[in-house]
């Protein structure tokens, strides 16, 4: 049932993606970030990132070049990295989305917020709440943001 919703949730993205128009972006619009290549990018940032004129499409990364560059190609990123490393010490990225495997979470969610990336990470959050506890407590040591990307909590 739970894959069906999941479905059906993309499925509406996916289409009202199509009908929406793209703003013009702001000056100061903040470059985004995608650490990974995951199927849920494409509803859970990137067509939201499309519509919001506070938020420019700038770099993806894969652990595969040709794999970052297609989705570059296929969504309209500036640039394409062929490691999350490589992503995290570029400058020009303010904010970063994971998607990564669960088990990947904490370990890049800290790593960005090292090399002073805002976060937003898929969930889960973390494996634990001790996990969740260190990121938070560096999130603030940083004066950074670090959120879960729980997106129906935002929709009431």
């Amino acid at each position: 049932m739970a894959l069906a919703v999941q479905t059906g949730t993309f499925m509406h993205q996916y289409v009202n993606s199509w009908f929406q128009f793209t703003p013009k972006k702001k000056p100061d619009a903040l470059k985004l970030g995608v650490i990974s290549s995951a199927q849920i990018d494409a509803a859970g940032i990137i067509h939201p990132a499309e519509t919001h004129p506070s938020v420019i499409l700038y770099g993806i990364a894969s652990r595969d070049l040709k794999t970052a560059q297609h989705h570059a190609k296929q969504y309209n990123f500036a640039k394409a990295y062929g490691s999350y490393q490589d992503l995290l010490d570029d400058p020009a990225i303010e904010f970063v989305y994971i998607s990564t495997p669960n088990a990947f979470h904490y370990e890049w969610a800290s790593k960005a917020l090292n090399a002073g990336k805002h976060v937003l990470c898929e969930k889960p959050f973390t494996a634990n709440a001790d996990e969740a506890r260190k990121l938070i407590k560096l999130g603030r040591e940083k004066g950074l943001v670090v959120e879960e990307a729980v997106s129906y909590l935002f929709c009431w």
